[in-house]
């Protein structure tokens, strides 16, 4: 091979590393935006999500205005049953009586704390 078409060579790689990084970062761009649609779940939502065995799992999936119950395991994902409008109402009124109150966490937890340093206390 001869040197000027060694160089010739290089300079097609250098000129077309510019090109290659520039279509590389407008797909990236263009598919974050997109992405971004995606990932805000409006559409879709995992309401709970209960382990069976070690591999699979019964999860309750919203879909729009629908409630589905599907199976999921290493052969795939099934359907179940659809819950009914009074079985999603139902569990939606569940759901926010159950709200967590942070306050009331942490004074729980403070709580167990003296219990656990008074039977420290105790067992000495």
């Amino acid at each position: 091979m001869d040197s000027s078409e060694l160089i010739f060579s290089w300079l097609k790689i250098i000129a077309a590393l510019p090109i290659v990084l520039l279509l590389a970062y407008l797909s990236f761009r263009l598919s974050r935006g997109y992405m971004k649609t995606l990932r805000k779940g409006e559409f879709l939502k995992v309401v709970e999500t209960v382990p069976v065995f070690s591999k699979s799992a019964v999860s309750i999936v919203q879909v729009g205005d629908r409630y589905l119950v599907v199976g999921i395991s290493e052969q795939g994902i099934h359907l179940l049953t659809e819950l009914t409008e009074e079985e999603a109402a139902k569990m939606q009124k569940k759901n926010k009586d159950i709200s967590i109150n942070p306050s009331a966490f942490f004074a729980l937890k403070d709580k167990f704390k003296n219990v656990n340093s008074d039977w420290r206390q105790d067992q000495k």
